[in-house]
């Protein structure tokens, strides 16, 4: 058994492909079950010291390391606490609903939205991004500011690094937008960087959780194509001659994190579900 195993890391590799509603959905339970009942990977070194883990915390992190070298990701594991979590959401409700005001140019709404032209959906229900709220708000900063969060990207980085941006993405229950194919760099550049996300609502196969490609971030830049979205009033860079075949779904349960590498492939479907599927996604930069 490796030190993953040992210490409860759960690692989903999963690849559901041409199943039927109720199968995704069942999956998608099975998953989250599985993470929830696996101990979180949120243990510092300090504590580890304490416990005697020491030797198993060090061979840990070297593993995850090695993974997320060979895969351009990792489905991480808890990040946030129970409180941490609920005090998120609560903030993206208000933010999105109207009641705690940020900047106009933070919150992105579905295409063709408005008070007066609403088409039966709230604010927050047409409420598709939300950008850069940390330097705005509080709640926010400190979740970005999470030590694990910051730590583990240092880790990955290998070097110190700052926090650079953050945004929300709303995916509302039932018309929740697609994601397509994308390398972050095709928006950012080239700059050392490197995401955490967050979920803020269990991410699944049905609600649209991401899907990656393994191994992708090594092929380097791939061309893309600037396209347009239902429900999205941007241009969105959709990465050309991607094969779905090599994809795999990235469940990841609320108040759990995936980290990804910028150059990795990765999108996400729409929320067909009754529920929504919000996750934040902190990024840092090397310093």
């Amino acid at each position: 058994m490796d030190v993953l195993q040992k210490l409860g890391l759960v690692s989903f590799r999963a690849q559901p492909r041409n199943l039927s509603a109720s199968a995704i959905k069942d999956f998608s339970t099975a998953l989250i079950l599985a993470a929830q009942r696996a101990p979180a990977v949120e243990m510092t070194l300090a504590r580890a010291y304490e416990r005697g883990l020491m030797n198993e915390m060090i061979d840990l992190k070297s593993e995850v390391k090695q993974r997320f070298d060979i895969d351009g990701f990792v489905n991480f594991g808890r990040v946030v606490d129970d409180a941490e979590l609920q005090a998120l959401r609560v903030r993206i409700d208000e933010i999105g609903d109207g009641i705690v005001a940020v900047p106009a140019g933070c919150i992105r709404f579905q295409e063709g939205w408005s008070a007066e032209s609403s088409g039966g959906l709230s604010r927050r229900e047409a409420t598709w991004q939300l950008l850069d709220l940390h330097p705005h708000d509080d709640v926010v900063r400190a979740i970005c500011e999470t030590p694990l969060i910051r730590e583990t990207i240092e880790d990955f980085l290998e070097g110190p690094a700052r926090l650079w941006s953050d945004q929300v993405i709303m995916k509302p229950a039932h018309h929740g937008s697609v994601v397509p194919w994308h390398q972050d760099t095709s928006y950012w550049g080239q700059e050392k960087r490197m995401t955490c996300w967050l979920a803020i609502d269990d991410a699944t196969p049905a609600n649209g959780c991401m899907r990656m490609i393994p191994g992708s971030h090594r092929r380097g830049q791939l061309e893309y194509t600037p396209r347009v979205f239902d429900g999205v009033d941007v241009h969105l860079l959709e990465t050309n001659a991607v094969d779905p075949d090599t994809q795999i779904y990235v469940p990841v349960p609320a108040g759990c994190a995936s980290f990804h590498h910028p150059l990795t492939l990765h999108a996400s479907d729409v929320n067909s579900t009754a529920h929504s599927r919000r996750a934040l996604a902190i990024t840092y930069q090397a310093v």
